[in-house]
């Protein structure tokens, strides 16, 4: 962050002596860390049975991301005016190679590299057939756009620019091969062209992503299975209290609040519709031609605000009844659904508030949060509950995914702020590191805002738009994967419970 900000000159001007501060600090905190881990390397189990621990501690890989972090900040102060003192912005982002070592707590980039290595056969035969195709069409748009002198885009430069060779048109080919079309006017013969690229760039994106994808998850569940932690199912639920269905006004309204029951029902049939006029009382009254209706959206408001209150106290009290709430009101609270009926609530009992000790506010914000009352036909779906249960199925493949893509946005943001930086066909998209970080954040997304890159920009862009769809496929394969097991466990659930009802 401190590095992010000094790139920013308008913040740098008047904090410059904290972020200097700050660096002297975090720097001597990476040192004192590297020194501990030195001394102590014969205890560390790594290397202790080994002969020369401590030389062989140097030498390993967390050991050399340490000093590679560590030494460009010192040997800066003790050689000014050095290699090493010119290129000091470029040296700081070897700091970032200190996320790798959260790899040891998150298992992420070891886990894609066990990925490669697993697949390398399918890998390799999918990524030299994308690897034609990619020439091919590049090749084909060289030929097609190499005399197109039509400017396009804000900077004014012509596609006969950009697909001057075809080393030039594979950086812009491969963007139009991930999805997203940056460049639109080109020539009749590009424009088929392009057209044949949509048809061919599903099978060379959706194969080894698949591949990537069902391979991550695999060693995802491999890794959790080595640490010894139980994957979430349907079989860890809590057991059914002994005192269910006694007959306790606990129980009785449980039955109530429960659409198995024939009282249910119309509990439920009633609470749906007032949750509908409820929410369509918020969205009509933030029309103005709409005003003259307000006393009765006021008077639907106050029905509704009394019959939420009374379910959500109903709900806690029937709470030790509840699968759903595990067995305890505690459950019921902190669950997903207990969240939407307080938040139901929220909004009126503050807007009144407000009023009665005479706090001026702007209401129509609060008035806003009533829409979360649609969250409440949860209990009606359960749609929110079996996403949690699939969110919780493949949580450490989410996990994993998300920390390698913040190492990828991270790096890929500094990279494009050194190469980019000062470059006039990006419009100054990359004169800061906070700049840099937003767009390669669109990037990642398969958005290119900007594609007019330097010769290193370009290699750094090709990188990301493999990276940006492999980073895609994995969570949705994941996703996919325990949506159909969750699914699945349903099915059992329900079928179990049908044959012990025959019983």
């Amino acid at each position: 962050a401190e590095q992010a900000l000094e790139t920013v000159p308008s913040f740098v001007g008047e904090y410059k002596p904290y972020l200097d501060l700050l660096e002297l600090a975090s720097v001597c905190v990476f040192a004192l860390d590297y020194l501990l881990r030195l001394l102590t390397a014969h205890h560390d189990p790594t290397f202790a049975s080994k002969s020369l621990p401590n030389l062989r501690f140097v030498f390993s890989f967390y050991s050399l991301i340490d000093l590679l972090t560590i030494a460009p900040y010192f040997l800066a102060i003790a050689f000014p005016g050095s290699v090493v003192d010119r290129y000091d912005e470029a040296l700081r982002m070897l700091r970032l190679l200190r996320l790798l070592k959260m790899d040891k707590y998150i298992p992420s980039v070891t886990l894609i590299d066990d990925v490669f290595r697993n697949n390398a056969v399918p890998l390799l035969v999918t990524g030299f057939a994308a690897s034609v195709f990619w020439v091919i069409f590049a090749t084909m748009l060289w030929m097609a756009e190499g005399g197109d002198a039509v400017a396009t885009g804000d900077n004014g430069i012509t596609q006969a620019q950009r697909f001057k060779d075809v080393p030039s048109a594979l950086q812009y080919t491969l963007i139009l091969l991930s999805g997203d079309y940056p460049l639109c006017d080109f020539v009749f013969w590009g424009q088929a062209t392009c057209f044949l690229m949509c048809l061919f760039a599903v099978s060379i994106v959706s194969i080894p992503s698949s591949i990537i994808a069902s391979g991550f998850t695999a060693e995802a569940l491999k890794e959790r299975e080595r640490r010894g932690i139980k994957a979430s199912s349907g079989d860890d639920r809590i057991a059914p209290p002994a005192y269910l269905n006694d007959g306790s006004l606990a129980s009785d309204l449980h039955s109530l609040l429960s659409p198995d029951d024939d009282n249910g029902v119309w509990f439920d049939r009633f609470n749906l519709a007032l949750i509908a006029a409820s929410v369509g009382c918020v969205v009509l009254e933030s029309d103005p031609s709409y005003a003259s209706w307000s006393a009765s959206f006021d008077s639907l408001e106050l029905i509704a605000t009394v019959v939420y209150t009374l379910e959500y106290f109903m709900r806690l009290a029937a709470a030790p009844h509840d699968r759903r709430a595990g067995y305890s009101v505690r459950g019921y609270l902190t669950s997903f659904f207990g969240t939407a009926d307080f938040v139901a609530l929220l909004p009126y009992y503050i807007e009144r508030g407000a009023l009665m000790y005479g706090r001026p506010a702007d209401f129509a914000a609060i008035r806003v949060l009533r829409l979360f009352r649609i969250l409440q036909l949860e209990h009606f779906t359960e749609a929110f509950t079996l996403i949690d249960d699939v969110f919780r199925q493949c949580k450490d493949t989410l996990v994993a995914t998300s920390f390698l893509a913040v190492i990828i946005w991270v790096g890929a943001a500094y990279a494009f702020f050194v190469t980019e930086k000062g470059n006039p066909n990006v419009g100054g998209a990359f004169d800061n590191i906070p700049n840099s970080m937003y767009y390669t954040a669109i990037f990642l997304s398969g958005e290119w805002g900007q594609v007019d890159f330097t010769l290193p920009g370009k290699v750094i862009c090709c990188v990301l738009v493999v990276a940006g769809i492999g980073l895609y496929s994995i969570p949705v394969g994941a996703l996919f994967d325990a949506f159909g097991e969750v699914l699945a466990e349903q099915k059992e659930e329900e079928e179990k419970g049908k044959s012990g009802a025959k019983k």
